[in-house]
């Protein structure tokens, strides 16, 4: 292997498949071009939550999943606008039935901000428990986390994925609070 590359093992090779495509798309900006067939939407993309490739969220990785709606989404994230810095606070990720999900906070400059205390299943992109992800594919209306603020004043995004099923997968619009003491 080349420098820079990473070995993965996968013992699915659907989910295998589907981090590979999701991994180029978000690595290259671009998507593979359509065969004219699909994948099952019965099943689910990321039964154990989404894999570590799946960290840069950024609002122009729009080929996320593919492929990703163009409608409005019908779920969101509730938070308070305003949190104290080192505050624990509970997001809520709601709206129709969905299977996965991913939840990361970035500060005014991009960086990961806080962490995640309770949430179904833990990522570690930059900072340990800096981002939450499904624990199992099973249908859900509502997930509940637990989410601590940094110790600074700033403005911290909240970005979102949420998964449906293979055909359908929405980057929900972010969610801005602002932490400063009250």
């Amino acid at each position: 292997m080349g420098a820079g590359s990473r070995h993965v093992a996968c013992d699915d090779f659907m989910r295998c498949l589907l981090v590979l495509v999701v991994y180029y798309q978000v690595s290259t900006g671009s998507s593979f071009p359509s065969t004219g067939s699909s994948i099952p939407s019965a099943g689910s993309s990321f039964p154990a939550g989404f894999p570590i490739e799946s960290c840069h969220m950024t609002s122009q990785s729009n080929n996320f999943i593919k492929p990703v709606q163009e409608n409005p989404s019908p779920f969101f994230l509730q938070a308070p606008v305003h949190v104290n810095p080192g505050q624990e606070i509970k997001l809520s990720l709601s709206g129709e039935i969905f299977r996965e999900f991913l939840v990361r906070a970035y500060d005014f400059k991009g960086n990961s901000a806080g962490t995640f205390t309770r949430a179904p299943n833990y990522m570690s992109c930059d900072n340990e428990k800096d981002s939450a992800t499904n624990a199992n594919p099973l249908e859900k209306y509502e997930v509940e986390m637990l989410w601590k603020a940094p110790n600074y004043i700033t403005s911290v995004t909240f970005r979102s994925v949420v998964i449906v099923d293979y055909d359908t997968a929405y980057m929900n619009i972010p969610f801005t609070i602002n932490v400063k003491k009250q």
